[in-house]
């Protein structure tokens, strides 16, 4: 399931094979916010391309939230799909959760990753973690 609108092509093909891993020396922390960012796009992708193309779209227009932003303020991405799905917005917290989780090998019912901002801590922390491990493993 991908949007048509995803920056990165090879991102998206590592992300479908299960490899969250994905690793620019020059700048780690633009991948790992660009692997959860697509993590989000899948997430939301479950409810239709068109669909999350347009809730996108509402987030840049009505609170200048872009992509990158959803994973730099996560806790204002949450109050967005708030106020724009009322009640609905945790069905569509809970399939960005899962596709999350799925994407960086997390688990996605445990205390840490039930609510998105917690969620989103705990993936870029196990991908700083792969990180290193990947480091510790090529000396």
């Amino acid at each position: 399931m991908s949007l048509g609108v995803l920056a990165n092509p090879e991102l998206e093909h590592r992300l479908k094979h299960g490899a969250c891993n994905v690793h620019n020396p020059n700048n780690e922390a633009s991948d790992h916010i660009e692997v959860l960012v697509v993590a989000v796009e899948r997430g939301l992708s479950v409810l239709g391309e068109s669909v999350a193309q347009v809730i996108f779209h509402n987030l840049d227009r009505m609170y200048s939230l872009k992509r990158q932003d959803i994973i730099k303020k996560p806790d204002r991405f949450v109050q967005a799909l708030q106020d724009l799905f009322g009640s609905g917005a945790a069905v569509i917290e809970e399939l960005i959760i899962q596709s999350i989780c799925a994407a960086c090998g997390l688990t996605s019912n445990t205390p840490d990753t039930l609510a998105l901002p917690s969620c989103i801590r705990k993936a870029e922390k196990a991908l700083r973690m792969e990180d290193k491990r990947r480091k510790y493993l090529q000396t």
